[in-house]
């Protein structure tokens, strides 16, 4: 019993973290900022072309912190390249729930998606939700009063506060 009961606890834990040296998580790091910043000069060319008024337009933001994250890529791969080519890699580092931090992840790429498609306020509604499963809040008054809360909250600063309509 014991040792299934050690079984069990030793598949778990493997599916609880990833143990990895830093620099393959710099490495990964750098591939989602350079695919961030190749989208944002992807955009920017096309909010440049909509309102070419001169050197400062539309897109001067975004294509400026395309520049930023490339520097900033190029910065942070770079001696985690060196050191994993010398095969002199850092102490492995240990992270924990990397599905509910994909989750994460995925939930916050959708939800401009679903903002734009179904409405702010049922498209936060439903990532709320699926937002504090993924963080770990399992009580279900703790889970229903995080969106109540924040939906009012977002209600009475933009909507009534600001004027602005969510």
């Amino acid at each position: 019993m014991a040792v299934e009961d050690a079984m069990q606890k030793e598949n778990t834990s493997r599916l609880d973290s990833v143990r990895l040296s830093s620099e393959w998580y710099d490495l990964i790091i750098c591939l989602l900022l350079a695919g961030m910043s190749a989208w944002f000069l992807v955009k920017s060319r096309e909010l440049g072309a909509e309102t070419d008024t001169g050197t400062i337009n539309a897109a001067t933001f975004p294509v400026t912190i395309a520049v930023i994250l490339i520097i900033s890529v190029i910065i942070l791969a770079l001696p985690s390249m060196k050191r994993l080519l010398q095969h002199n890699p850092a102490k492995p580092i240990t992270f924990r729930q990397p599905v509910s931090v994909a989750l994460s992840i995925v939930l916050f790429a959708v939800f401009p998606i679903a903002m734009k498609t179904f409405g702010y306020y049922p498209a936060a509604t439903v990532w709320l939700l699926f937002f504090g499963l993924a963080a770990g809040v399992r009580k279900p008054l703790q889970l229903g009063g995080l969106i109540i809360g924040f939906l009012l909250f977002a209600w009475a600063v933009f909507e009534k506060f600001l004027g602005t309509p969510l």
